[in-house]
């Protein structure tokens, strides 16, 4: 959450009212926030699914199933 703040605050000083300038941001404000959702939703992937697959494992073992 607080690199999220942070690299919100650090992007609206560069805020333009105009479309064509706010298409055309920082380009290093783009890289550090698509890396930073990159690793951040790379995790969440993780997350989400091995506590599944983990559960599948055991259920297997005693055919219980999933349902």
């Amino acid at each position: 959450m607080a690199g999220i703040c942070i690299i919100g605050v650090w992007s609206s000083k560069e805020y333009h009212s105009l479309a064509q300038l706010r298409l055309t941001a920082n380009p290093t404000i783009r890289i550090i926030a698509l890396g930073f959702f990159t690793i951040l939703c790379f995790l969440l992937a993780v997350v989400y699914s091995i506590p599944f697959a983990i559960t599948a494992q055991l259920t297997d073992n005693v055919e219980g199933g999933q349902g």
